[in-house]
């Protein structure tokens, strides 16, 4: 996958450069990006919406990754709910 940006930066002068980059990511760095971002929503929804300390959100967030990766048909919320449920079982 290619991702285009146009960057702007501040030279030594206070000058804006402006360049176009163009990256491109391999499946397995797209997938951890995904990964990443999806679980990073995921623990944000078990401290905000559900009260747990970071610490239990972050493992209850990659727990709801998992089911999630499964392909079950489960939304991320739904996922989310489930590890909640055995978690507090």
């Amino acid at each position: 996958m290619k991702i285009k940006r146009t960057v702007n930066v501040k030279d030594e002068n206070g000058c804006t450069i402006t360049s176009d980059i163009e990256i491109e990511l391999t499946e397995k760095e797209l997938g951890d990006a995904h990964e990443e971002h999806v679980t990073n929503f995921m623990q944000r929804v078990l401290e905000d919406d559900f009260g747990y300390e970071k610490e239990v959100a972050e493992e209850l967030a990659v727990d709801a990754y998992a089911e999630y990766s499964e392909g079950n048909g489960l939304t991320e919320y739904e996922c989310i709910e489930k590890v909640v449920d055995e978690y507090e079982e």
